[in-house]
């Protein structure tokens, strides 16, 4: 996947007049034995194409917590690192639309909502605060479409051995769910990359409206009569962003948790009433407020 966005990208470069500048970056995560053939290998390529390649290392296996989430959000950081040293506008990374159907499968599995539903996007920012956009430019491509490239390219390729292996979730949702919603639904993966689009823009704009009635994630009250008049669905939307504010997993907390509380922020009732939202978070409705708290 990777290799076939460096080719587009290596094409798209030879077609600009003045040409972009293009850089390529090599994670060394040190989890892996072929991982130093997989570096010569990129290096091969890199010189073919007269692309800079800058090799960053991380350890992931180094750190506390979990492997899989440190190596993420250390590759990213590389990155980062590299395109401020470059002076980039964008890093361009290789998800594909076979990798958006397996998001939102998982997120949908997870009982996510509209956040996790609309997976990933097709840019934003690196960080929180960074100029730097991340870029998805494959979004609407198959894998398929990345091995005929790379084929037509006359290139080889290297296969990461995780990617296969089946005691993960997401290799083994790749191996025996996707090819069966491939079957039943031809093209599938471009169709689902179109509703995270949709979901995604439903959910900034509801996001936009949430920030608006119930201020920043900070804040955990707000007076009744500012909220009574909003939509359930609204309400409902803000109670749910101040759970995952609280708690790391609010997978606890349901859309029938939330309405209950939304209704009775909007009834005329006066007398106080409390609501478990889940993760030992609880919801009171007062006469004239609106409070959550962790318990």
């Amino acid at each position: 996947d990777s290799l076939a966005l460096l080719t587009s990208c290596v094409a798209i470069r030879r077609g600009q007049s003045p040409p972009i500048s293009l850089s390529a970056v090599f994670v060394h995560h040190h989890l892996r034995d072929a991982a130093d053939e997989d570096l010569t290998h990129v290096r091969g390529i890199c010189e073919l194409f007269h692309v800079p390649l800058h090799v960053e290392h991380v350890y992931p296996a180094n750190q506390p917590g979990n492997i899989a989430a440190n190596a993420r959000a250390q590759r990213y950081d590389a990155m980062l690192n590299v395109a401020r040293r470059v002076n980039a506008d964008y890093v361009a990374v290789a998800h594909h639309g076979d990798d958006q159907l397996e998001t939102m499968v998982m997120m949908l599995c997870r009982g996510a909502g509209l956040d996790g539903l609309s997976a990933m996007p097709w840019r934003r920012s690196i960080a929180p605060g960074q100029r730097v956009q991340l870029i998805r430019p494959l979004l609407d491509a198959r894998k398929v479409d990345c091995q005929s490239l790379c084929d037509v390219a006359g290139l080889s390729w290297r296969e990461d051995a995780s990617n296969v292996d089946r005691s993960r979730s997401r290799a083994r949702l790749r191996a025996e769910v996707l090819p069966v919603l491939e079957s039943l639904w031809p093209d599938a993966a471009r169709r689902a990359a179109a509703t995270a689009d949709a979901l995604h823009l439903a959910n900034s704009m509801l996001q936009e409206r949430v920030e608006h009635v119930f201020g920043h994630g900070e804040q955990r009250q707000w007076p009744r009569d500012a909220l009574r008049t909003q939509p359930i669905a609204l309400i409902a939307a803000g109670l749910l962003r101040t759970v995952a504010a609280l708690v790391n997993d609010c997978n606890d907390t349901t859309q029938r948790h939330l309405l209950a509380v939304a209704e009775a922020v909007r009834d005329d009732e006066r007398r106080p009433r409390s609501f478990d939202l889940g993760g030992n978070v609880r919801a009171w409705v007062m006469a004239s407020e609106l409070r959550v708290e962790l318990i």
